[in-house]
């Protein structure tokens, strides 16, 4: 049952990428430790209010993320290059001290709830690096992924975004150090399903 439930999941990626048929994956780095149990509280907090298509509970396969690249492989020759090009990069990535904004919904759509992550120039320069190297075995998402602020995405909702807003929990003053690149399936709204490979130190 377990199975089919992810199958179905991965399935259906072609209605959540306008047609495209071909696989969507999402390079990340992983989130652990007191943030991450930060963002299960808030998407847990959320998820009792309304609805979200970020679902982060212990029935979904979805888990929090950073995302550095996203898009589309064509063929399993182009996986391997990837991950071949990536687990040399990562096994020279110098480790990353990264902070917490405070929760915030996107405007102006008001649906994606993010907190926004630091420092935002380094990751955005890994982000760059990470699409150059891997560009020929790679169609990435068609809008500006790479100078869009990082953040992890702790809900996406439709309704009831004011007293969300009033619900959203002091992020905790903590620094979590990061050396490794994880790739996955990618889901709805850019959710991430699970983890595939791990690469790093």
């Amino acid at each position: 049952m377990l199975k089919e439930s992810y199958i179905k999941l991965l399935n259906k990626q072609s209605h959540y990428n306008q047609g495209n048929s071909a696989t969507k994956i999402n390079l990340h780095l992983p989130v652990f430790g007191a943030i991450n149990d930060f963002v299960l509280k808030s998407n847990r907090r959320i998820l009792e209010i309304t609805e979200s298509e970020i679902n982060f509970s212990p029935s979904s396969f979805q888990i929090p993320h950073i995302t550095l690249a996203m898009g589309f492989i064509h063929s399993i020759k182009d996986y391997e290059a990837i991950c071949y090009k990536i687990s040399d990069f990562a096994n020279h990535l110098p480790s990353l001290d990264l902070t917490f904004e405070q929760p915030y919904i996107r405007k102006p759509g008001n649906k994606y709830v993010f907190i926004d992550v630091n420092p935002a120039n380094k990751i955005i320069k890994l982000k760059k690096e990470l699409n150059s190297l891997i560009k020929s075995d790679f169609e990435s998402v068609k809008w500006d992924i790479l100078n869009e602020p990082p953040h992890i995405t702790i809900g996406y909702i439709n309704d009831k975004q004011k007293e969300i807003e009033k619900e959203f929990y002091q992020t905790p003053e903590v620094t979590m150090t990061v050396n490794q690149i994880n790739l996955s399936f990618t889901g709805s709204r850019g959710s991430v399903l699970g983890i595939i490979k791990e690469f790093g130190k």
